[in-house]
């Protein structure tokens, strides 16, 4: 049985938990897409229309040919239960497919 792949949702849920961990500072540049899709087990594609997201919310600034990097931390906006409820869903979804009880 093959794992699933990450969705967008997924990776941008992941990035945002590194950022809010202070895993990812303000002012620190992202890793590559690349480095990014091997960590989170999804492909650059992905990876890159995740921090597009980002980037329309101004966590971060894309500079070309030299990297991404955080500018805000406080800037996601705020999520409404119906947010919050399928996010929970989909973790504990995404935990059972993984073989948790």
């Amino acid at each position: 049985m093959s794992a699933q792949v990450p969705s967008v949702d997924d990776v941008h849920a992941a990035l945002l938990e590194r950022i809010g961990a202070g895993i990812i500072e303000v002012g620190s540049k992202l890793p590559s897409c690349r480095v990014l899709a091997d960590e989170l087990g999804s492909n650059p594609s992905t990876i890159n229309r995740a921090i597009q997201r980002l980037s329309y919310h101004g966590l971060v600034r894309t500079e070309p040919r030299v990297g991404t990097f955080l500018i805000n931390k406080g800037a996601a906006p705020d999520m409404g239960q119906d947010e919050v409820e399928k996010a929970i869903r989909d973790a504990v979804l995404g935990a059972r497919r993984s073989g948790f009880d």
